[in-house]
């Protein structure tokens, strides 16, 4: 009998705790999603919608102006690249 009266006693107490940890997660989860979602909707409000950037249809290296103006450098064994090298060597060296 007494047995029977802890598993019964222990079974609410589970099903006591989990209600409550429902309960719980759902409180927080309400807590978190609308502040959120008056953020976004402000921000939406107050900012305009841009235009997505211009992307060049043919990305071929010839066609592409670089954005990077040392691009050159990267034919390390060009004759540019090369000479650019060894005046800044002898830049560093004097």
């Amino acid at each position: 009998m007494k047995r029977l009266l802890t598993g019964i006693a222990m079974t609410a107490f589970a099903f006591g705790v989990a209600g409550c940890a429902a309960t719980t997660e759902q409180n927080v989860e309400s807590t978190v999603t609308q502040p959120a979602q008056q953020a976004s909707a402000a921000i939406a409000e107050v900012a305009p919608a841009s235009p997505p950037p211009h992307m060049p249809k043919d990305l071929a290296p010839d066609t592409v102006k670089a954005a990077d103006e040392f691009l050159w450098l990267e034919d390390v064994n060009g004759k540019t690249s090369l000479d650019w090298v060894k005046e800044q060597n002898a830049r560093t060296e004097a």
